[in-house]
């Protein structure tokens, strides 16, 4: 039987490159009156920077990012009907700004031995500059 709900929360952030087969996987599982709930980060439209890959893509383990553009299409493809669309950049960049300053107050790195702060800035100058960002999106068939 179908799922009434099916959620995602960052998630199919780290698996990008098979979005469309994901939607439409999705869509299986849900019935007329379903709905298909995904928070996530997504990519910008344009170009990554090198900055963006090494401190953001490469610290999260994101292959590549769909802007937003490219993660609509993909969507509309596989048949799902978007209700509601919510763009949390803005308070994905606040985030990242607060604990970057945790971060240095307290001395934390990262894995590779790069403070931790630093990769919290970087992430903030990419939302900056739209190359990453993070969506609520509610979807019907």
């Amino acid at each position: 039987a179908p799922f009434d709900v099916v959620f995602a929360q960052v998630s199919f952030c780290h698996v990008h490159p098979l979005l469309d087969k994901i939607f439409q996987e999705a869509t299986k599982l849900m019935g007329p009156n379903s709905v298909f709930i995904i928070n996530d980060y997504l990519g910008g439209d344009g170009e990554t920077s090198e900055d963006t890959k090494e401190h953001v893509f490469k610290r999260l383990h994101f292959e590549m990012l769909h802007g937003p553009i490219k993660w609509r299409n993909i969507a509309d493809d596989a048949g799902l009907r978007l209700v509601n669309y919510e763009c949390l950049d803005k308070h994905m960049r606040q985030a990242y700004v607060d604990m970057a300053e945790m971060a240095r107050a307290y001395g934390f790195n990262s894995t590779d031995g790069t403070p931790l702060y630093v990769n919290y800035e970087q992430t903030a100058k990419a939302a900056d500059r739209r190359e990453v960002g993070m969506n609520l999106a509610i979807f019907t068939l």
